[in-house]
């Protein structure tokens, strides 16, 4: 979720590269490896490595891969994401606000194709963090649930009670992202917005009460 050019979270083997591609659609066609540096492999490392039938000639530094597109991408390789990555595609949106009572009706849309679920694991919610009006990240972490599972294509909502006429009153803002459990916001995919509000720490407290209230 390091946004696109935050993807080196390590390195991939051969296999591991094959395997994405044909997930994606692609059939094998070649598939090599080269030392572009020293070759020279250290004699016990290539025991071990023997030990537990490594393929050595898929050892190099470099891999190179050649596929041949086949057939439609499939789901994504569980075992290489701590994460769903296809479900990594929405928007949040204010739906209405009003003045007179600070309630803030937020949108939130399942722009992937899989649906959100809202409890287990990857469950999807809503992220809320306060900045001072210095523009200083104060308050961090905040998780608001969604209501429901959400379909391809369809759409949640939030009810928020911030400021009232909110423009004139707040000292701040409130920052709202998607968040899939246990791998983080959406929106540093490049494949999610973030929704900025005024409003105020003390209406941010209330919004964390009132979450844990509900909790």
């Amino acid at each position: 979720t390091g946004g696109v050019y935050g993807r080196h979270n390590r390195e991939y083997t051969a296999r591991e590269v094959e395997r994405l591609a044909q997930s994606a659609g692609f059939e094998t066609e070649h598939l090599r490896t080269i030392d572009v540096y020293d070759d020279h492999i250290n004699a016990q490392t290539a025991d071990l490595l023997l030990s537990r039938n490594d393929d050595l000639t898929l050892r190099g530094e470099t891999i190179f891969y050649v596929g041949k597109k086949t057939g439609e991408p499939g789901a994504a390789p569980e075992q290489l994401y701590h994460g769903n990555p296809i479900k990594m595609s929405g928007e949040i949106s204010v739906l209405s606000a009003e003045a007179q009572t600070g309630l803030t009706r937020v949108s939130v849309t399942n722009q992937s194709p899989l649906w959100w679920t809202v409890t287990g694991e990857h469950a999807m919610c809503v992220l809320a963090e306060w900045s001072n009006s210095e523009g200083y990240l104060v308050h961090t972490n905040i998780y608001l649930p969604l209501d429901t599972a959400i379909a391809p294509g369809a759409a949640g909502c939030l009810s928020l009670r911030l400021d009232k006429t909110p423009a004139e009153t707040a000292q701040g803002r409130l920052s709202l992202r998607i968040f899939q459990a246990g791998v983080g916001s959406i929106a540093e995919t490049g494949r999610s917005n973030r929704l900025s509000l005024p409003c105020s720490e003390d209406a941010f407290h209330r919004l964390v009460r009132g979450t844990h209230d509900a909790d």
